[in-house]
């Protein structure tokens, strides 16, 4: 309830920009990640920050730590060019720890020398882990026994927070978790291996004018399971804020049905985060509409036209949240060339070329993924 000084106040701001939460501009506000027993804040000035720690201190004792490190992660912020800071994640130690664990199954899948290999690829290119292959249950029980939930579960933490260019393969794991493969084992460990060389390299955030911008793609490539396609979106402002790999929760009679879909999960997942920059005063950073990146012409034409065709009739009538938000302003969608879409790694095994090629962008160490103009990229990624 502190009132903020003048110049922290977001007078540039519409009421019905700035405030989703009904709070006056005139106050001092925190924005406060706790997880669990560790807590993670940013306030408008540090008195607001002490405050919220003297409550906390009060229930539970609490103490500061170093805020370079939290939960297996280390932030280095670099100020060397005083208008251009980056800050750079990762996770060398809570890899190493994984590989002490996993060494005697890297020894046993990769041979003695797995340190000297190095993967071009997180996932096998062509390789869909599915239930429809399930095993039977004697090799089920030998790779839950073998630790298969905490692999997965381990290698999860660190996909989420600085590999996001395995989170294909990691919705792949996550699907056996209940009856894994020798096959899906062996993949586990395949992707530790692929992360253990890039453990110094994290993902990076670079300060930034440019505007938010979005990349959306899905496979056509279904589930023998249930049917069902890959998708996938990366959210880029100065590195990846925002990555997502998932299976559609609908089945899709044709690749422009799926796209669709991958469309209004990115869009309503923008939607949202419009509605937080604004709370949190940074609502010029995204006055425009979000440019949202796809690569399937008549996909990205449906969100902007009524036309009703033999191909479109059946859509889910929810999926047309893309029509009202595009409509609305929130979001625009552009046509980007396949090879120029930074989130096709997010839906397939892409192969080692296009991993590559891709993978310094949807790790922020590229700028051009939030840097390039809101038009036809054209095949940026080979030039």
């Amino acid at each position: 309830s502190r009132k903020a000084p003048r110049d922290l106040r977001h007078s540039d701001a519409s009421d019905d920009q700035r405030v989703s939460l009904g709070l006056p501009d005139n106050i001092e506000r925190s924005w406060v990640l706790v997880h669990t027993d560790d807590c993670d804040g940013y306030g408008t000035s540090i008195d607001v920050l002490n405050e919220i720690k003297l409550i906390m201190h009060e229930e539970w004792e609490v103490k500061d730590v170093d805020p370079s490190y939290i939960l297996g992660l280390k932030r280095t912020l670099c100020t060397d060019d005083p208008d251009h800071w980056i800050v750079t994640v990762t996770m060398e130690a809570y890899i190493g720890q994984m590989v002490s664990t996993w060494e005697h199954e890297l020894v046993s899948l990769m041979g003695s020398k797995w340190q000297n290999r190095v993967l071009r690829t997180h996932w096998p290119d062509g390789l869909i882990l599915t239930k429809a292959l399930a095993p039977d249950v004697k090799e089920s029980t030998h790779n839950l026994n073998r630790g298969y939930q905490k692999l997965v579960g381990s290698l999860l933490w660190a996909v989420r927070h600085c590999f996001p260019d395995c989170l294909y393969g990691m919705s792949q794991l996550c699907k056996l978790m209940g009856c894994p493969t020798d096959l899906a084992f062996k993949s586990g460990i395949r992707m530790l291996l692929c992360m253990y060389p890039r453990r110094h390299d994290g993902i990076r955030f670079s300060e930034t004018n440019a505007p938010i911008k979005a990349y959306v793609d899905a496979s056509n490539n279904p589930d023998p399971y249930d049917c069902k396609c890959q998708y996938g979106f990366a959210v880029q402002w100065g590195g990846p804020i925002i990555t997502k790999s998932s299976k559609l929760d609908h089945v899709g009679m044709n690749s422009t049905y799926n796209e669709y879909m991958a469309l209004t999960h990115a869009i309503k997942r923008l939607v949202w985060l419009r509605k937080l920059l604004c709370e949190m005063g940074l609502s010029h950073v995204c006055q425009q509409a979000i440019p949202v990146f796809a690569d399937n012409t008549q996909a990205n034409n449906l969100c902007k036209e009524d036309l009703v065709t033999k191909g479109n009739m059946y859509f889910n009538v929810a999926y047309h949240y893309n029509k009202e938000q595009v409509k609305a302003g929130e979001v625009n969608v552009i046509y980007v060339a396949s090879d120029a879409n930074t989130s096709d790694i997010l839906t397939k095994a892409t192969g080692p070329v296009k991993e590559q090629a891709m993978r310094p962008a949807i790790l922020g160490y590229d700028a051009r993924s939030y840097l390039a103009p809101v038009d036809n990229l054209g095949n940026r990624w080979n030039s």
